[in-house]
C-alpha cells in the first residue's frame, strides 16, 4: 500500500443543502443515516473476505472491526463524521489503513454499479439502501448526500461518491441484480415441521431453518420422514446474492449417511468387486466402519 493509503484519514456523511439552503428535514435526515447503516452493515459483510486477504487477517474480525462509529458533528455543518476503532477503541494506523480500504471500495462499488459496469462486493439489499438514503435525504430538503474523506482537519473534504446523483443508476442496477432465476437446488436438513393446510415442511438446515412447499403426493413421504435428516430436491428461485426464494418440493429422500454406503458395500454380493477390491479402498472402508486396518 502506498504512503497516501497509509497516511491518518478521516470519513464521514455529508449533507449538503443545494440552492443556499442551511436545514434538512429532521425525518428525512434520520430515516436517511438509517438506510445507510444498513447499506454499510452490508457493504461490510460482503467486502471483509477480499479485505481479510489482503490485510491477511481473519475475516470474521474484519467484520467484527469495520462497524462504523459515528463521531461528534462539525459546528456549523451537516457532516457526520465516521470513525473505525480498533478493539481497543483507539485509531492508529493498521486500523486507518483497514478502514480507507473499505471506505473507498464502498465508493467505488457504488459508483461502478450506477454505471452498469461489473461489480463485486454490492447485493441488491445494500445498494438499495444507499439509493433510500440519498432519496429520503433529498427528496424534500433539495440535499445531496455524499460520502467524503479528508487527510486531516486542515484539509478541505473530498468527495468520494454522491449518492444523489447516483440514485437512480444504483436503483436500476437493484432492479437487474434482484431478477431471481428458475434453479433446481438440493436442500438437507431435519424435518422439523409439517403443515398440511398450505402443504410444506420445515427443515432444520445449518445455520437456519427452512419452509419448502410441497405438492399432495409427497404428503405421505414427509409424514414417514418425520424427524429424519432428508434431501430435498426443490425447484426455487435463485437471487444473485444467493437467497432461495419458494422453494417447492420435487422429490423428498432420507439423507444417505456414510454407515448406508457401507452397508450397500456388504449386501452388494460382490457385483462391484473389481471396483472395491484394491487394498487402498478396503483400507477406506474400514476406516469408515471404525475398525482398525
Amino acid at each position: 500500500m502506498g504512503h497516501d493509503l497509509v497516511a491518518s484519514r478521516e470519513f464521514a456523511i455529508r449533507f449538503q443543502p443545494t440552492g443556499g439552503g442551511r436545514f434538512v428535514p429532521l425525518d428525512g435526515y434520520v430515516a436517511a443515516l438509517a438506510e445507510l447503516r444498513d447499506g454499510f452493515a452490508g457493504s461490510r459483510h460482503a467486502l471483509a473476505p477480499s479485505i481479510a486477504e489482503r490485510v491477511r487477517r481473519p475475516t470474521s474480525e474484519l467484520r467484527t472491526m469495520l462497524e462504523l462509529s459515528v463521531g461528534p458533528a462539525e459546528p456549523g455543518s451537516l457532516i457526520v463524521p465516521v470513525a473505525v476503532t480498533s478493539p481497543m477503541g483507539q485509531l492508529d494506523i493498521e486500523w486507518t489503513k483497514i478502514a480507507t480500504l473499505f471506505w473507498r471500495m464502498t465508493a467505488n462499488s457504488l459508483w461502478r454499479a450506477a454505471r452498469g459496469l461489473a461489480v463485486v462486493g454490492l447485493t441488491a439489499a445494500s445498494a438499495q439502501s444507499f439509493a433510500k438514503a440519498a432519496a429520503m435525504g433529498g427528496n424534500r430538503g433539495f440535499v445531496q448526500v455524499e460520502l467524503v474523506e479528508r487527510r486531516d482537519a486542515s484539509k478541505p473534504w473530498r468527495t468520494n461518491v454522491d449518492l444523489t446523483a447516483i440514485e437512480r443508476g444504483l436503483r436500476q442496477y437493484v432492479s437487474k441484480k434482484s431478477e431471481p432465476m428458475e434453479s433446481t437446488e438440493q436442500l438437507v436438513g431435519r424435518v422439523v415441521a409439517l403443515d398440511w393446510d398450505r402443504p410444506s415442511l420445515t427443515l432444520d438446515a445449518p445455520g437456519r431453518k427452512l419452509t419448502v412447499r410441497m405438492p399432495a403426493k409427497l404428503r405421505k413421504t414427509a409424514q414417514t420422514l418425520w424427524g429424519k435428516e432428508v434431501a430435498v430436491t426443490a425447484k426455487a428461485k435463485l437471487t444473485l446474492d444467493g437467497e432461495l426464494r419458494d422453494p417447492i418440493a420435487l422429490q423428498i429422500e432420507e439423507a444417505v449417511q456414510v454407515s448406508d454406503f457401507v452397508d450397500d458395500f456388504d449386501k452388494s454380493f460382490g457385483r462391484f468387486k473389481d471396483a472395491f477390491a484394491t487394498s487402498e479402498v478396503q483400507d477406506y472402508l474400514r476406516d469408515l466402519r471404525g475398525e482398525s486396518s
